[in-house]
């Protein structure tokens, strides 16, 4: 039996051989469970989540990589890595007390596409594997909802990044620092992301949508410490750890080590190997002024250049993509075709290009507009501006993919909606329908039978519908004895002698002529005024016989 800790709450599980999948007992939790083979496992694994949960993602996902060498078939390892990349923490909600992921590294590509959960979901089966992917779709929708605010923001030039309180709570040297920076900086016109500004009218709010951002935009990084530790932080790694990876990716970043009254060596590998700045020495203020400045200058250039190669005309693609976009805003869609083609002629992977060529090809001029076309992300246009885009343009087309995603499940929704009226109406339909030929049969059965509890009430009125049901059945059942046996037939008609004559009685009544017209059958050709009173109809409110029956 395996002692671990859940990956959601922290409490201690002791886990049966055996188990993969099960509910916590302290958060309520469903959640799945790592396959210990031994106690080494078992100690890789309790070390890495120790890691995930103090939100120490990078060291987490070392171990879990070490966890997955000595059990490379556990899917729950492959799954740590999932969560320590995306930087997931669970915290619980204060009123349903259900334990909700959040994310702190977001990524641009969706969670059901890292490498890591797809080799989850082939090592797990089952319930387990329900598990993974229902919450692989909680993580996305949330990170779906990251992007979509953080592409409104616009981006940063720097990137601060320090240690802004002691554990103890008060405020550090190297935040003021930090602050004395970003007013400068600011003051020189660049756009910083310092979080101790930038971040407090978002009180309330989820910060890592504007870290990300910020992150994605931002240029340049100064990362400001005066401690060993401090460099070291679990969120202060996180931020330039993160920057690094984004370096890796687009190495344009620049990310400045910035320390004092300490030795570069100091400083953990991966900044070790940058170069640093050492803020104790005479000077070290202006050389990173002018360093920064001459990093954005270049920054600049390159990006002219390099996004911006002169067409033989001299306009630079650049200018071309402007133009297309101003041509698709205003509406003139084949004229922003033909730019879009004689930027992609000059620069084929130009995502842009393809974005506004697919505006162009739905004829809208928002690009928000573009969810309202179920059908928008199987256009060639869209998927090789998908796989081009950076930056801004990633953000938008993850977040034109959730509105589709939302449109399609909201018409999915009135869809089984409206199916679901249409059936209640249908069975409602067939009910009233079943209740009023119940009824009429019901009225008829009453009508055939009146008679036969009214057999001596010679005074008062009945209906036509009474009479000729009761004339109906007393054919009906006198026929059908007579096929048997006329004796049968006879005593039916003498048993129906008083009721006949009192309901005929009744009827005359209802017409208003008197009872004693009966008597007017013994007179042959007379026969025909008694038959023409029992069709009559009845004589509209009270007479001398009684009030109007009912029908």
């Amino acid at each position: 039996m395996a002692n671990i800790q859940c990956k959601q709450c922290g409490g201690e599980l002791k886990l049966p051989d055996g188990v993969t999948a099960g509910e916590c007992p302290y958060c309520g939790s469903y959640t799945t469970f790592p396959k210990l083979s031994g106690g080494q496992a078992e100690q890789l694994y309790n070390r890495a989540e120790q890691f995930r949960r103090n939100n120490d993602f990078d060291r987490a996902e070392q171990a879990y990589t070490q966890f997955i060498q000595a059990s490379p078939d556990d899917p729950e390892g492959y799954w740590g890595l999932v969560l320590s990349r995306f930087g997931i923490e669970y915290v619980e909600d204060p009123v349903t007390h259900e334990r909700i992921p959040t994310c702190h590294r977001v990524q641009y590509d969706p969670i059901t596409k890292d490498p890591d959960y797809l080799r989850t979901m082939e090592l797990a089966s089952g319930y387990d594997r329900d598990l993974y992917e229902k919450e692989a779709r909680r993580i996305e929708e949330i990170q779906q909802k990251i992007l979509t605010v953080s592409a409104q923001e616009k981006p940063y030039d720097i990137f601060i990044c320090f240690k802004d309180t002691t554990d103890g709570g008060t405020r550090t040297e190297d935040s003021v620092d930090a602050q004395e920076w970003y007013d400068k900086l600011t003051n020189a016109g660049y756009r910083v992301f310092f979080s101790r500004i930038t971040l407090e009218d978002k009180v309330g709010q989820d910060y890592e949508p504007y870290i990300f951002a910020a992150l994605d935009s931002a240029k340049v990084m100064l990362v400001i410490g005066s401690k060993k530790e401090y460099f070291e932080a679990t969120w202060v790694r996180n931020e330039w750890s993160r920057f690094l990876a984004l370096k890796r990716k687009y190495p344009s970043k620049t990310l400045i080590p910035c320390y004092k009254r300490m030795t570069a060596y100091d400083l953990p590998p991966e900044l070790s190997r940058l170069q640093a700045q050492d803020m104790g020495k005479v000077g070290a203020e202006q050389d990173l002024l002018r360093g920064i400045k001459k990093i954005l200058n270049m920054e600049e250039q390159s990006e002219r250049q390099s996004d911006a190669p002169p067409t033989k005309s001299g306009t630079s693609v650049n200018n071309l993509l402007r133009r297309a976009q101003l041509f698709v805003e205003s509406g003139e869609f084949d004229s922003a075709f033909e730019y879009c083609d004689k930027v992609l002629d000059q620069d084929p992977e130009n995502g842009d290009a393809y974005w506004y060529r697919l505006m162009a090809e739905k004829c809208v001029a928002n690009e928000h507009d573009l969810s309202r076309f179920p059908d928008v992300m199987d256009s060639p246009n869209f998927k090789m501006a998908a796989k081009f885009a950076k930056g801004r343009l990633a953000a938008t087309i993850s977040s034109v993919r959730n509105e589709i995603k939302a449109a399609r499940e909201n018409a999915e929704k009135e869809e089984k909606l409206r199916l679901w009226q249409a059936r209640q109406e249908e069975a409602y339909n067939r009910q009233v329908t079943m209740e009023y030929v119940d009824g009429v049969k019901k009225k008829f059965r009453l009508s055939c039978f009146a008679p036969f509890f009214r057999v001596f009430d010679f005074s008062g009125r009945s209906t036509r519908k009474e009479y000729w049901s009761y004339v109906f059945m007393y054919a009906l059942v006198w026929f059908g004895l007579a096929l048997i046996n006329e004796k049968l037939a006879s005593i039916w008609a003498l048993l129906n002698i008083l009721p006949s004559l009192s309901v005929t009685v009744r009827r005359l009544h209802d017409g208003g002529s008197s009872g004693w017209m009966l008597l007017i059958v013994i007179i042959p050709i007379a026969n025909l005024l008694l038959l023409v009173d029992m069709l009559k109809g009845s004589v509209p409110g009270p007479n001398k016989y009684g009030p109007q029956p009912e029908d």
